[in-house]
């Protein structure tokens, strides 16, 4: 089987972590970079609280957060709304079991385009970095296609799509890992059209297929990538995904980024002030140079007794008002669990204990979901128009 590593030309460092709180990158806000993940979601309906419940966990939130197999119609778009997020969907309105979706930061103004193939669904986005656009396409190859099938409608996609700077990703339903014809023919073909793959390990633990692969083609080798896999408990798939390290900032996020700003402690400059006895002032014959020395006293107190305070942004704020502090809590603590967890990955124990609370999340987030709602109905007193 060919390795997708071994033939490309690009020679650029790719760093895999299986959890975020691993990277610097995602903990703190770092506007000159772009973070792209991929979920299979499998039914966005059931997962959605999940997913957001997840998502408000992190520090620095994705730019471009895919989904695949999302189970939904497009009449049911406007119901899955994530603050600062615009969702894009498509999907086939005759088969249920399928459909993709992308949540992109509204900043971003992002264009998005159904590319759908007879064995995928398909959404494609396009974004401006600088001078330079990027593509990304992500796929959910349908179980009932054969491989073969897909393989062939992506190389005549591949064929109309040759721009450099080109992202595929998603459930393609293919592993990466068989020893089989339908994997060398896909490899083959990827390689052909010079695409790199940043995953080449599970990404469906269950089962220890590499079926959500993440391709890259570019036109210059960036320094680096750091690449994710990490096992959200959502379903029984990865996320996984790629931040793409590079000094651009994205266009008009300078106006939403928060700003720092100083607050004096006026009790401790009156202390100051107390106790100066302005023998630099007093002792001066030159009005100017008295002045001068009073004014630089007094500008030197002021920053003595000046802190400088970071305030709190969007990016910590809850991103539903049913998320819970507990909940939020549990969550961390299911984090810190798993990032043990990837360190001593041999412990049955600590295993054990990830699995547990991860399903204890996920049986109760419908529940904090409808006793939040519930309480808001209940607080209403009738009032239809509250209501």
């Amino acid at each position: 089987m060919q390795d997708l590593n071994d033939l490309t030309n690009d020679n650029f460092a790719v760093n895999i972590y299986h959890n975020f709180f691993d990277c610097d990158f995602v903990n703190y806000e770092q506007s000159n970079s772009l973070l792209v993940l991929h979920q299979n979601i499998r039914s966005l309906r059931q997962n959605f609280g999940l997913l957001v419940a997840n998502l408000n966990a992190l520090t620095r939130k994705p730019d471009l957060l895919f989904v695949s197999e999302t189970w939904i119609f497009s009449s049911e778009v406007n119901e899955f709304h994530i603050p600062g997020y615009d969702f894009l969907h498509t999907s086939k309105e005759t088969y249920r079991a399928g459909g993709v979706g992308v949540f992109a930061k509204n900043i971003l103004h992002c264009r998005a385009i159904s590319c759908s193939l007879d064995s995928a669904g398909g959404i494609k986005v396009s974004y401006s970095l600088g001078s330079k656009m990027f593509n990304f396409i992500c796929f959910y190859k349908l179980h009932s296609c054969p491989s073969s099938q897909f393989i062939t409608e992506l190389e005549t996609l591949l064929r109309r799509n040759q721009s450099s700077n080109l992202i595929l990703l998603g459930d393609f339903n293919l592993d990466l890992l068989a020893n089989c014809e339908n994997t060398d023919n896909y490899c083959a073909l990827l390689a052909r059209y010079r695409f790199y793959s940043f995953l080449n390990e599970p990404t469906r633990p269950t089962s220890g297929s590499c079926l959500d692969h993440i391709l890259g083609r570019f036109e210059n080798a960036q320094n680096s990538y750091d690449c994710f896999n990490v096992d959200s408990s959502i379903t029984d798939h990865c996320l996984t995904g790629l931040i793409f390290n590079c000094p651009i900032k994205h266009s008009n996020d300078s106006n939403t980024a928060a700003k720092n700003f100083t607050r004096t402690d006026y009790a401790k400059l009156n202390e100051f002030l107390r106790y100066e006895n302005w023998e630099n002032v007093y002792s001066m014959n030159d009005v100017s140079l008295a002045y001068a020395n009073f004014i630089n006293t007094l500008k030197n107190y002021i920053d003595l007794s000046q802190t400088t305070i970071r305030p709190k942004t969007n990016l910590i704020k809850k991103l539903k008002p049913w998320i819970s502090d507990s909940l939020a809590k549990r969550i961390d603590l299911k984090n810190k669990l798993g990032r043990k967890l990837s360190k001593h990955p041999n412990n049955l124990s600590l295993k054990q204990r990830f699995k547990n609370l991860a399903s204890d999340i996920k049986r109760e987030i419908p529940k904090i979901k409808d006793e939040y709602y519930r309480s808001k109905f209940m607080n209403c007193s009738g009032d239809l128009k509250k209501q």
